[in-house]
């Protein structure tokens, strides 16, 4: 996996992150305190749910010789209270899939290296790093 880093820019709660090459910007919603110049580190996350798993779904499908284009997913993250979030994911199937096939997608998708790492046991290690 590459390292990820952020980089505070000093206003407001706006954070570059780094992955690698590739650079996002950061930001809160205006509700509470940003200035909704990029996406939150909760749209990040569910963000990574869905590449996941379509991700997921298209190799399986290709492994079977199944078509997938058009494949859309969508997703709402509900915080239902402090220590629980919810994940609403809709599917949107290409009509020539038939129903036993949307269903074993579905269940496929389910096995997402993301959708594991949320729903599996995760420990998170903070500590402080010296200075570049």
């Amino acid at each position: 996996m590459k390292t990820v880093t952020t980089h505070s820019l000093g206003t407001d709660y706006q954070e570059t992150l780094k992955i690698g090459d590739f650079e996002i910007l950061l930001d809160s919603e205006v509700e509470t305190g940003g200035g909704d110049k990029g996406p939150t580190p909760h749209d990040l996350l569910t963000g990574a749910l869905l590449g996941c798993k379509s991700m997921t779904m298209r190799m399986y499908a290709k492994r079977k010789g199944w078509d997938l284009t058009g494949l859309k997913l969508s997703a709402n993250q509900i915080k239902v209270d402090r220590k629980h979030t919810r994940f609403e994911v809709q599917i949107q199937f290409p009509d020539h899939l038939d129903q036993e096939q949307k269903d074993r997608l579905i269940d496929i998708s389910g096995r997402c290296p993301v959708h594991l790492s949320i729903v599996g046991q995760v420990d998170i290690e903070a500590k402080e790093a010296p200075v570049d």
